[in-house]
């Protein structure tokens, strides 16, 4: 993955889902760290010239960095259960909304490099445990439910970080509760 590649900064930038294929509801309206707000765009409308795997978030533009997006593949999230989908683009949308995404990119660009695999993993636990807390606080699901991430985890995680994943997800689900 290279962060500086984005490709095309004219991009057909789509908001579900009045003009997508997607047929699910919480496409709901986010600002990155900055108030600059953000958009869904389908990789399929677009011209990227790095592989998506089936969802990221993307910088469209570089110098300066702007223009945030959630780039998908419209069958990976037609794919996916209503807990599913809900949990995936929380866990991307709070990649721009606290800053990370935007602090890997100037990370890259500063040092021509990545962070540490465990500055990055950080970064991925911090999106699935804030993930986490919204399916119960906004989206009210049950722990039940929350288990059923499991065939996702399993498909989007290397097999062995899966436990792990999947027990700090439920960790961070239970010590939501709201204080009275």
């Amino acid at each position: 993955m290279n962060f500086l590649a984005l490709g095309d900064s004219q991009a057909n930038i789509v908001k579900p889902p009045q003009e997508s294929n997607v047929l699910r509801r919480n496409f709901s309206r986010y600002t990155d760290h900055r108030g600059e707000e953000g958009r869904y765009v389908d990789v399929n409308s677009v011209s990227l010239s790095q592989d998506i795997f089936l969802i990221a978030v993307r910088y469209l533009d570089q110098n300066p960095i702007s223009k945030p997006v959630i780039a998908y593949e419209i069958d990976f999230l037609n794919s996916l259960s209503d807990v599913e989908f809900d949990f995936t683009l929380e866990h991307e949308r709070y990649h721009l909304t606290s800053g990370d995404a935007f602090r890997a990119y100037k990370y890259y660009e500063e040092h021509n490099k990545y962070q540490t695999r465990r500055d990055l993993q950080a970064i991925e636990d911090d999106a699935d445990a804030h993930a986490a807390r919204q399916l119960k606080r906004q989206f009210n699901y049950s722990r039940a439910d929350v288990e059923s991430l499991r065939p996702l985890i399993n498909r989007v995680t290397s097999q062995y970080q899966q436990d792990e994943r999947m027990k700090n997800i439920l960790v961070c689900y239970d010590e939501s509760v709201p204080k009275l």
